[in-house]
Formats: structure tokens, sequence, C-alpha cells
């Protein structure tokens, strides 16, 4: 892509230089190149009919900006707390970006680690259809029948879980609702080290998402009111299918690390004990200058 601008020096690398006064600000042909590349095709299509309209009114855009940041160094504006404040806040950024940049594109990432990802994550992409259950756990049958008849009778989430932390022999699950988590056809649970009692496992066979069993479920000398809340079908993705997401998991843990090893970078190399020393002694000053005060007072 080459802009041609007036004002600019020929093989200089340069697209554009404006002078006001003592004044000079320059866009080098790298940097129109770059911002040309930022535009999407709906705003350069706003700009004009065909490339070379376009490419003359985004010129004419970057020249417009040009004059107007070498007329307010003229002003000294950058002088300005806001202004100031503006800058320091883009450069801030722009040094965290730079550290995000140097991660590369997630499609740069080896496929060695997007493998050894998908291994370390394996319950995401194959697993067996689960189940979510929730049980009340009573120590007499007369108790779990008078609850199963509640709980059929007038059925809300705020009062299970009132009936569960009151009533639930399971400690472990009481106080969450008796939630067992997620459990597969073996009674194993995502939320480990909870399982389910394989009569659990049996009982829900055939219950459809949101319904109770509508029998009490045994359970080692006890009795469950069992609640079958909600089904998560199997999964089975291969790695190659899971790649784009693995990659964009990888981008984002890398990207996050470059940006707080550049933070952290820069704060060990800046002592503020100077400034911290200043503070200090300014306080002791208006401390002092407060005390001879109070006695001149006397």
């Amino acid at each position: 892509m080459v802009f041609a601008i007036a004002g600019a020096a020929a093989g200089s690398g340069e697209l554009l230089r404006v002078k006001l006064g003592a004044i000079e600000e320059t866009i080098p042909q790298a940097e129109g190149e770059r911002r040309w590349g930022l535009l999407s095709p709906g705003q350069r299509h706003a700009l004009g009919p065909d490339e070379a309209a376009q490419k003359t009114a985004f010129a004419s855009l970057l020249t417009d900006e040009t004059l107007l940041a070498a007329e307010a160094k003229r002003l000294e504006l950058p002088k300005k707390f806001s202004v100031a404040e503006g800058q320091r806040r883009i450069l801030a950024r722009a040094v965290i970006d730079h550290a995000t940049a140097s991660v590369g594109p997630a499609s740069a990432i080896a496929y060695e680690d997007v493998a050894a990802y998908y291994e370390a994550h394996k319950s995401a992409y194959v697993a067996p259809e689960r189940v979510q259950v929730w049980r009340i756990l009573c120590k007499t049958e007369g108790e779990a029948s008078a609850l199963l008849a509640k709980v059929k009778a007038t059925l809300s989430v705020q009062e299970w879980f009132a009936l569960a932390r009151d009533h639930s022999a399971d400690a472990a699950t009481k106080l969450r609702g008796g939630n067992l988590g997620f459990i597969d056809s073996t009674g194993v649970s995502d939320d480990a080290p909870v399982s389910a009692d394989p009569g659990v496992v049996e009982a829900i066979r055939g219950v459809r998402d949101g319904a109770f069993v509508e029998r009490l479920v045994p359970e080692r000398g006890s009795f469950g009111i069992v609640w079958r809340r909600a089904t998560l079908k199997a999964v089975s993705r291969s790695v190659e299918d899971a790649a784009p997401a693995i990659r964009g998991a990888l981008w984002r843990e890398r990207a996050t690390k470059s940006e707080d090893a550049a933070v952290k970078k820069i704060v060990a190399n800046l002592s503020t004990v100077a400034h911290v020393d200043a503070l200090s002694a300014i306080d002791d000053r208006v401390i002092q200058a407060h005390e001879e005060a109070k006695k001149a007072r006397r």
C-alpha cells in the first residue's frame, strides 16, 4: 500500500510531514500502512467507492489528525493535566498491549501444547452422561415419608434447602441442599469426594429432570428423598475438534502471564522510596510546625 501525500520526502519512509513554526509532526509510511490495515471493510467502504478513493480520504484524515497534533504541541496542550493524564493512560495501555502481542497469535500455538492441555482437561472433552441429584437423607422411615409428602405438595428450592439443613443426616451435603453434584452411572460425582449410593443411581433411572423419585430410597440404614435436577449429556470431542477452543484458552493464559510479568518487571525496577521519604519529611515538618504553633499559643 502506498499513499502519496504532499510534504512527504521521497524515499524517506515518511508518509506525511507537517510543520507549524518550530513544531514538526511526521507519520512513517509503516505507521500509515498499519493503521490502514486496522480498518474494517465497512469502515473502508464508508471512505469511498473504490480503493483509490478510500486511500485518498484516509490520507486526508491522517493529514487533519497530524495538523491538529502539531497545533496541540504549539499551544503546549500536552502540559495540561487532563491531556497528560490521557497520554499516560494510553502509554500504559500500550505497554500491556505490547506484552500481549509478544505472545503471538493463538494459531501459532504448537499442537503438542494443545494435546497436553487436552489430556490435562480431558474430562471437559470426554465424559459420560451425568445427572445432578439433590438428596435429603433421614435416619427414620417415618421422618423421610413425612418430608417426601411435604416437598411433593409444596415444592420450592428455598423450602428444600431449609429442610435439608434441618433434617438431613448427611453432614457433607446438608448445608448445600443435599447436592450430590453431577453423578455418572457408577455414582461417581464431579464434586469429589462426594459419591452417590448405588440405590440412588438406580432410583433416578427413568425419572425426568425436575421430578422427585416417588418412593423413599434406602441407603445404608437410612432413607433418602431424591430429587433429579438436571442432565448433562455425554460428550466426546477429539483433540482436533477441541483444538481451536484450546488454543484460545492457552493464548489467554499466556497473554495474562506476559502482561503480569511486564508489570512485575516494571514495578521491580522502579524505586518509590525517595517519593515516600519525601512525603514523610513533609508530614514531619507539618507536625512540627503544628506543635510549635500550639506551644506559642500557651
